[in-house]
């Protein structure tokens, strides 16, 4: 009774379990870790047992044979070397069962037994999960390499997976390329050498060992051709630094290209001049993009030059495709016309030039005698076509010269004048500050630089602002040096009493006096200016009015552009005179400028006025332009009249993309001019521009076409 009492739990147990174990239900009871079974000799191990990973679900398919005598089959799995988990006991006759227990730390072991509904469970079948790893295709990239891929599957474990890569078909030697971590597809970017056999394979490695995938190859082929396109223009360019405009470039050629992108590593841009043989790299980029282009203007604007272009399409090997070669003739920057120097009565030298179309500024530069080195006085801006200078060394000839320049201080031919020994006096002299010692002592004062002659000075003074009968003091040797040398001379003035006083210096080539300066004397009062823009004279009339204390010798007239801080002097006038017509502006565009006039006496002591303003307005580009051939072979071309101009430039070109030629300057508000300047079997093109005095140019009409 006592021994039945004790049995009774442990066989209702079991009948339980042996009857949800029988039903063969989709979710199968599995038994407690807890309960340790025992072993029974007469059931036999499942045969054929396999565990593999099932690569669309990502879970784990375990399949067996059926046996004979069972119940149900007792499935298990453990991770590395931890205890075993019981999954499932299904029912009599199950040969698979699939579960999601994974481990991605450690070794999956899984394995199944045989077991009788009285928990007698036979020997167990073991099978570990493999890892399993598959090399895929590989494709061109985007970026010009090439795209292999590859797939791991029945993994886990914690893996790190990369590619192998050589161009030896064993991978001897082989570079490693990492990939992404994780399950599914793996992809990494492999080196594309044009013309060369490439092999790969994909590479996994866990804890439970390293497992390689088959061997794949690839061959790519060399970048298609890009397609080149150059010309040369003078237009001003917006070239780009730091993302922002840092300059304009002109006188230059754009090249751009395109290209499919197809194998493409790197682009080389080359150019030579034609004749030659050798090409000169002006670019190598590896900034991949399909379309890129390229600003050349290391040539020089001296002589015409025909260059071919041509652009390179390379793998990451070097191997390179080149395009048709463009060839592009150039322009000289011409020189300035009309350059001359001309001495002033101080002894400086006036130089001036005029205009050049398309630049953007002018060097000036000097040098002293044949074999002296030429040396900058000046960059002047566009628009400004005169430069006063005391560079000037006397005994020998002094040459002066002026080019255009464009910005990179690339400049054009020079234009190149002389003054002949003697011409230019050198010696200079400037009248300095008087100092009172007391109320009636001064202390005059002047400096002289003899630059290169021997030279006495003085210094003199007087009540008459002309110096008739004034006084001066000995003079004195101040030598023949290059440096300034100082003079003083102490005076008495008289209570009330204006004098006026100079700096004197005399060597073989004359005299020269510094400015006049006055003590005890007033400033004259300042101007009153105006100013107007005249469109149809194409200039800004600059008056003044002048009164009160003060009696002016001199009108200093300056401008600046409205906004800047730094005046410029554009003309000086005698004290009669009340007005100025300002023509130094471009005649391209509408600019903003404010004037003052600064009044100046004897003494040198000035007093500026008030600012005024004025807007002009660019040349209009005449309308209606027409181009007719006559019968007579030669062409009409016919344009109507604008307002301001001085007279019109017609110019003419074959090539559309060449240089324009000109044909004539034409005088005042005509509409038309008749040329033989036409060459049969092509278009010819022409065009018109209203010039501005000072031989300014407006915008230049659209070309008009006659056929050939």
């Amino acid at each position: 009774m006592n021994r039945m009492l004790r049995a009774r739990p442990f066989a209702l147990a079991l009948a339980a379990f042996a009857t949800l174990a029988s039903c063969d239900s989709a979710a199968p009871l599995a038994p407690p870790d807890e309960i340790r079974f025992t072993t029974g000799a007469a059931l036999a191990a499942p045969a054929g047992f396999s565990a593999t990973r099932n690569k669309t679900s990502g879970k784990v398919d375990m399949t067996w044979q059926d046996g004979a005598g069972e119940d149900m089959y007792l499935v298990q799995w453990r991770a590395g070397d931890g205890p075993w988990r019981s999954l499932v006991s299904t029912g009599r006759d199950r040969t698979a069962y699939t579960t999601d227990s994974i481990s991605h730390a450690a070794p999956n072991v899984y394995r199944v037994a045989a077991m009788t509904a009285d928990w007698r469970v036979g020997p167990f079948s073991t099978d570990t999960l493999a890892q399993e790893v598959t090399t895929g295709a590989a494709q061109v990239a985007s970026d010009s390499t090439t795209l292999v891929t590859g797939s791991v599957v029945a993994v886990g474990l914690a893996v790190t997976v990369w590619f192998e890569w050589s161009t030896d078909s064993l991978l001897a030697g082989a570079a490693q390329v990492p990939a992404q971590v994780g399950s599914g597809r793996y992809e990494a970017q492999i080196p594309a050498i044009n013309g060369t056999r490439s092999y790969y394979r994909i590479v996994a490695s866990s804890a439970a060992g390293t497992v390689r995938g088959a061997i794949a190859s690839y061959l790519p082929g060399l970048p298609s051709p890009p397609v080149l396109t150059a010309y040369f223009s003078t237009v001003p360019y917006p070239t780009y630094g730091s993302q922002k405009p840092y300059s304009e470039a002109a006188y230059y050629v754009m090249t751009e290209w395109k290209h499919d992108g197809r194998y493409l590593f790197s682009y080389r841009l080359q150019r030579r001049l034609v004749g030659t043989e050798s090409w000169v790299q002006l670019l190598a980029s590896e900034y991949i993009q399909p379309g890129s282009g390229f600003l050349d203007d290391s040539f020089p604007l001296t002589s015409e030059l025909q260059f071919d272009y041509r652009v390179l399409a390379c793998d990451v090997a070097g191997n390179c495709t080149p395009s048709t070669p463009v060839r592009v003739t150039t322009e000289v920057l011409p020189a300035p016309g009309g350059f001359t120097a001309e001495r002033t009565q101080d002894g400086k030298v006036l130089l001036r030039w005029q205009d050049v179309l398309d630049d953007q500024g002018y060097l000036v530069q000097w040098r002293a005698g044949e074999t002296g080195s030429w040396q900058t006085l000046f960059n002047a801006s566009d628009g400004q076509y005169a430069f006063l200078t005391d560079r000037v060394t006397a005994g020998v000839t002094n040459y002066y010269r002026v080019a255009g320049q464009v910005p990179l201080l690339r400049v054009g031919i020079f234009a190149q004048t002389s003054l002949a020994p003697g011409a230019g006096l050198s010696l200079q002299a400037q009248t300095g500050g008087a100092t009172f010692t007391s109320s009636t002592a001064v202390t005059l004062s002047g400096t002289v630089t003899p630059n290169g002659l021997a030279a006495t000075a003085w210094l003199e003074w007087g009540t008459d602002p002309a110096f008739a009968g004034a006084s001066r003091s000995t003079a004195a040797d101040v030598g023949a040096g290059m440096s300034p040398v100082t003079l003083t001379t102490p005076i008495t003035l008289p209570a009330g009493q204006i004098y006026y006083y100079r700096l004197a210096a005399s060597n073989s080539q004359g005299t020269v006096y510094g400015a006049t300066r006055s003590i005890g004397s007033q400033p004259p009062a300042a101007a009153v200016p105006s100013a107007a823009f005249d469109l149809a004279a194409y200039r800004v009339a600059v008056s003044w009015t002048h009164s009160g204390a003060g009696a002016p010798t001199s009108f200093r007239v300056q401008r600046r552009t409205t906004g800047q801080t730094a005046w410029t002097d554009v003309s000086t006038q005698p004290g009669s005179a009340r007005g100025y017509f300002d023509t130094a502006f471009p005649a391209t565009a509408a600019r903003a400028y404010d004037y003052r006039v600064v009044s100046c006496n004897a003494a040198a002591e000035c007093t500026p006025s008030g600012v005024t303003q004025a807007q002009t307005q660019p040349l209009a580009t005449p309308a209606g332009i027409a181009a007719v051939r006559n019968a007579d072979g030669t062409v009409t071309v016919s344009w109507q009249d604008i307002t301001g101009e001085a007279a019109f430039l017609v110019q003419w070109r074959t090539d559309p993309n060449g240089a324009w030629k000109n044909l004539v300057t034409t005088g005042v508000n005509r509409t038309q001019h008749t040329t033989s300047s036409f060459t049969p079997g092509v278009t010819n093109y022409y065009r018109v521009a209203g010039e501005a005095s000072g031989f300014r140019l407006g915008a230049f009409t659209q070309p008009a076409a006659v056929a050939p």
